[in-house]
């Protein structure tokens, strides 16, 4: 009996470690130039481009914004912001695509390519701010694909042109970024797209009927793969350019499978549409049935801000090893120098 209970404690155990998920910068991926080193203490800039998940109301005349407005509270962004002492310049929009023309939105008319167009005209050499970022102190932060993915037609088209959909969302999204690049942009933070399928409102999107299972996430996976392939192309040619991807994706599955930790209710249920007051949204993960609450936003910023912290003190670390090989390599070359001169004394 007691054999057996081992045995089922294992494999409890097996599968448990099978299914857990780690924390976002345990998983997340970089492209770091060997030329240009990423400095994460020298950003001073941030500059963010995406949709109603990143967006805080910028008025882009003067780009001021407001930190809060209710019930949503900071994005992710004013709190990263806020952990590295950045100034932030927000071009999100709510509701932005990459491009409407692949991706038609009934309601919402600003995409990515004209966020992107927004900062040209503000901040491109000769504009009213051009002179407050260069390539060093400037991190550019993209979240974005979720309208895209969810927004496209499903029933209409097969697997293998929603790929290509995908990817031509990819090359055009890349397509700004070498723009950015052309401005003077060299370092780069990307969020893959999180798990569609895994939102509490995932039936409330475009072609879904209640009850019947999604398959949101086999395109989610796909366009992360294809922009994290990009990405390496990215880095390879323009060697002085820093990529980093950050895992948003398991960030989000970390913290739901460990909401009783962080404080929440549920990992699935969300504030809206109860009749709660403000004062209830920190016990919730999620707002509705698509953004995470300002807590939750917080819980994100920490975990980014961990992670460029931690790329730019492993390169310390790897600089200072490079260090102490060449110290001992001279070390050994003047004690063989000694040994030299004292064989011809002798």
């Amino acid at each position: 009996m007691n054999n057996l209970f081992l045995i089922g404690f294992f494999i409890t155990l097996i599968i448990n470690n099978v299914y857990a998920y780690v924390e976002g910068s345990k998983v997340s991926t970089t492209y770091l130039s060997s030329t240009n080193k990423f400095k994460y203490s020298n950003i001073t800039e941030l500059v963010v481009f995406g949709d109603s998940l990143s967006a805080i109301q910028t008025n882009f005349e003067d780009m001021s914004y407001m930190r809060q407005y209710n019930p949503e509270g900071e994005r992710w962004s004013i709190h990263l912001s806020d952990l590295n002492n950045m100034t932030l310049w927000n071009y999100s929009v709510t509701g932005a695509c990459v491009d409407k023309d692949i991706v038609p939105r009934q309601y919402f008319s600003t995409t990515f390519r004209e966020e992107y167009e927004y900062f040209l005209e503000r901040m491109s050499a000769g504009r009213m701010f051009a002179n407050n970022w260069n390539g060093n102190n400037t991190l550019f932060a993209f979240w974005l694909g979720t309208n895209d993915i969810s927004n496209l037609n499903h029933t209409l088209f097969p697997q293998t042109a929603i790929n290509q959909t995908l990817e031509t969302i990819g090359d055009i999204f890349f397509t700004s970024v070498k723009g950015l690049y052309n401005t003077g942009g060299r370092n780069f933070l990307i969020f893959n797209v999180q798990s569609i399928d895994e939102t509490p409102g995932v039936y409330t999107l475009p072609g879904t009927v209640y009850g019947v299972p999604t398959n949101f996430d086999a395109d989610v996976h796909h366009f992360n793969e294809y922009i994290q392939k990009l990405s390496k192309e990215f880095t390879t040619k323009y060697t002085d350019t820093n990529i980093i991807i950050y895992n948003i994706m398991e960030e989000i599955r970390y913290i739901q499978e460990h909401y009783n930790d962080y404080g929440f209710i549920s990992s699935t249920d969300f504030w809206a549409g109860k009749n709660l007051t403000e004062e209830a949204i920190p016990n919730y993960l999620w707002l509705d049935g698509l953004h995470s609450t300002f807590k939750a936003n917080s819980i994100f910023a920490e975990d980014i801000n961990k992670y460029l912290i931690s790329i730019e003190n492993n390169d310390e670390e790897g600089n200072n090893e490079d260090k102490d090989e060449e110290e001992n390599k001279d070390e050994e070359e003047n004690n063989e120098n000694k040994d030299e001169e004292g064989n011809n004394e002798d």
